[in-house]
């Protein structure tokens, strides 16, 4: 027993000298070795009752990193980068491969970059005026004919000098009506129904549908029977919510079949696709709103209608939790984007704006909270209450303006950050717990599309910042070939693919003739002789393209053409 305890105390005196000596080692030794401690650490300081100091050492990296952030939105280089205080960083020494380094370089060559930025755009113009090109008259069947638009179509296109661009205009702009739009009716000639597809595909999406009409609106007060096309299209889109409100895509025949019959989610008769898509809600709003804008017409908007857009913010309401598992999808696919991480996508936090599980592409999202749907959603639920179409129920007016509010709040406080080099720009997904995701993807609801939503002027300091981060090889998929120069996304075939719609959406948002006059080339010499817009073209050869028949892309080169012709 006497062996057994002597052992015991030697064991527990070895353990002793060696917890001593670790003790020593990293409260003293380190601090006397050069380069290898920090008597001014906050550790330190705290171990020696310093706690004062430590206090002065927090509120003195807030300041650097509050004249760190003014100087940034003045679009002026970071001249120190302070690290943080609290882990006694003390920042870095301005080599190549520092923070500071790093930025002030990249600042410089975005500035280089920029200055370039006129003359190569004169150089591509000089190349594309003398590019051969062949646009064929290809006007398809004429599916629906209205008065008014062909009215359009022969007074700018004779007016029209670039007799090439007057030949795709009056290809592309009717090929809704053309090819895609199905109108009935209904028994009583009263009951109006329009199921739009979206061309190769044989199902109507709401954002699609909605962007498809969008560019006939404004004519509609001249033609009846555009009217009752558009009230037609409304009375679908609210029959196919009050189905599921989160489906993106419908069937017109309720018993028809869907190739994505087998995805794991609460799949309905007559949905074609169920990926939740908070702007396929915002489609709705948006053309409820431009109908009544042009028409001033409130008959579409009855008890049926009324329900829809309760069905509508009830779902909005939902998703702004990030932890709803009302809605659940997943797809056996060898793409990620196809599908959501355990059905429900990434985790976020609670921060006003509403979650949103795919993005306009159909591509899944990285973070919850996109900033364009969020946006769109809120701007055109905001015009809903303002032309006093939810005044037949005040609760649900008030639910609107509620969500309106909180969405908003959300873009202000979460959706806007700070670019070391562009200044404050929107981020195109954030989390709610301070991640973000830059970049931008061509289909509408995009950044660089929010003013021609209405969400914001495209004056804005904000926007403009964006606009200029989006349109350089900063943002991802920005890409810069010798037949253009545009953004794509994933979608598709995705890499070193430019949509014609991001090219499209650029020009709807400019006022330069220089930018305008390379964007009408750039879209005349990349359709690659078929006449047609199509979903994406390679930035080297437009020859590699990806849908032959997009009617959304060629009402939306139209609508480019009908604004430069009357607005311009």
């Amino acid at each position: 027993m006497r062996r057994v305890r002597v052992s015991t105390v030697r064991w527990y005196c070895g353990l002793g000298l060696i917890a001593v000596i670790v003790f020593l080692y990293w409260n003293f030794l380190p601090s006397s070795l050069p380069g290898s401690g920090d008597p001014h650490s906050l550790d330190t300081l705290r171990a020696a009752g310093l706690e004062e100091e430590v206090q002065r050492l927090r509120r003195q990296n807030w300041e650097l990193r509050k004249q760190v952030d003014q100087a940034t939105r003045r679009g002026e280089p970071r001249t120190h980068d302070s690290g943080d205080a609290d882990s006694g960083d003390s920042g870095d020494s301005g080599d190549a491969g520092s923070g500071e380094g790093y930025w002030a370089q990249a600042l410089a060559d975005w500035k280089a970059w920029k200055a370039q930025r006129s003359a190569r755009n004169r150089e591509r113009i000089e190349n594309m005026e003398n590019t051969p090109v062949n646009i064929p008259a290809k006007r398809a069947h004429n599916q629906f004919v209205s008065d008014a638009v062909e009215n359009v179509i022969k007074d700018i296109s004779s007016q029209m000098k670039d007799k090439h661009l007057a030949e795709l205009f009056k290809n592309c702009y009717p090929n809704t009506l053309d090819t895609t739009v199905r109108f009935s009716e209904g028994n009583n000639g009263v009951d109006f129904d329009t199921f739009v597809i979206t061309g190769d595909i044989n199902a109507m999406w709401l954002r699609d549908s909605t962007n498809q009409v969008w560019p006939y609106i404004r004519f509609a007060s001249r033609d009846t029977k555009l009217q009752n096309m558009l009230k037609g299209l409304i009375n679908r889109q609210v029959k196919s919510v009050l189905l599921d409100t989160y489906a993106n895509a419908f069937l017109d025949n309720p018993n028809g079949h869907s190739e994505w019959r087998s995805d794991r989610t609460h799949m309905k008769g007559g949905t074609h696709e169920r990926k939740y898509e908070l702007d396929s809600l915002a489609s709705v709003f948006r053309l409820c709103v431009g109908y009544y804008e042009a028409t001033n017409d409130k008959s579409p908007f009855g008890a049926k209608w009324l329900e829809a857009m309760q069905a509508i913010l009830r779902t909005i309401k939902e998703q702004q939790n990030p932890h709803s598992r009302e809605y659940t999808f997943q797809r056996n696919s060898q793409h990620p984007s196809e599908t959501l991480l355990h059905g429900i996508g990434n985790p976020g936090r609670a921060c006003g704006m509403s979650k949103s599980h795919f993005r306009p592409s159909d591509d899944a999202g990285i973070f919850p909270f996109p900033i364009a749907a969020n946006a769109m959603a809120s701007h055109y639920l905001d015009l809903l209450v303002q032309h006093q179409l939810l005044k037949s129920s005040p609760e649900t007016e008030s639910k609107a303006i509620a969500l309106v509010k909180q969405m908003r709040e959300g873009i202000e406080n979460w959706g806007i950050i700070t670019h070391p080099i562009y200044g404050r720009i929107y981020a195109y997904e954030v989390d709610g717990l301070g991640s973000h995701l830059l970049g931008d993807d061509a289909n509408v609801p995009s950044l660089l599309s929010l003013p021609y939503l209405g969400f914001c002027d495209s004056e804005d300091e904000v926007y403009k910042n964006t606009r200029d981060f989006l349109l350089s090889p900063r943002n991802p998929w920005f890409f810069e070939g010798s037949a253009a120069e545009g953004i794509g996304g994933p979608h598709g075939h995705g890499y070193d693919y430019i949509w014609p719609m991001s090219i499209i959406m650029r020009g709807l948002t400019s006022d330069d003739d220089e930018e305008l006059r390379m964007c009408l080339l750039m879209l005349k010499t990349t359709q690659a002789n078929t006449g047609f817009m199509h979903e994406s073209f390679h930035k080297n050869g437009p020859s590699q393209y990806t849908r032959s028949w997009f009617a959304w892309a060629n009402t939306l080169f139209g609508e480019l053409i009908v604004r430069l012709s009357i607005d311009k």
